[in-house]
């Protein structure tokens, strides 16, 4: 964006339309996701729908998701259920984690059929797209109040599209999949939580 001088109307456009550019008031481009780590919302297809961003530095919300476009809303896609369609059929359900950062830690232990809502609720339609997959779902979420909140209202979309769906045994407040892995190691993770699922 900074070469913006060299990028074409068409060009320009387009970026603007993805979301992940906005033009300020004096004609100039400016990323939205600045200073992040991006990770990419993948369709069940192969496709790249769009991008949520974790934050590198102090500035700024910790989690950014891709602004909504025609093409793309954050309410209707689930982190990681393109990678983890097939592993979710093959095993007859899903963990439902609530950020990518759960996902990658759980996908390093081996465990594929999990996904995370975008945004930070589960809507109905998440939970309608991932009942296209299974029927039984285990929540891991975390160890505090807003984690815990985050599960009774997972649960309720989940039953609202026909998913059975429990509750996996509760972190230590203040940690979650990848804080506990990274703390007492995979073997614990797999034993206290993944074992007791």
């Amino acid at each position: 964006v900074s070469q913006s001088r060299y990028i074409g109307a068409k060009q320009k456009a387009d970026l603007i339309e993805s979301g992940l550019i906005q033009q300020t008031d004096d004609g100039k481009l400016r990323e939205v996701m600045t200073d992040r780590l991006m990770f990419p919302v993948i369709d069940p297809l192969g496709s790249v729908m769009g991008f949520v961003g974790r934050r590198i530095g102090d500035v700024g919300p910790k989690w950014l998701d891709q602004p909504k476009t025609k093409h793309y809303s954050k309410d209707a896609y689930v982190y990681n259920l393109g990678p983890a369609s097939r592993p979710i059929r093959e095993k007859g359900f899903v963990f439902n984690v609530e950020g990518p950062l759960d996902v990658f830690a759980m996908h390093k232990l081996g465990i594929s059929n999990v996904v995370a809502p975008l945004g930070t609720r589960m809507t109905e339609a998440q939970a309608h797209l991932i009942s296209r997959y299974t029927s039984n779902a285990t929540t891991i979420t975390d160890g505090d109040e807003a984690g815990q909140d985050a599960a009774k209202l997972i649960e309720r979309r989940c039953k609202t599209v026909g998913i059975s769906c429990k509750k996996s045994p509760e972190f230590p407040a203040g940690y979650d999949p990848d804080a506990y892995i990274r703390t007492f190691g995979p073997d614990k993770f797999l034993q206290d939580i993944i074992s007791k699922c």
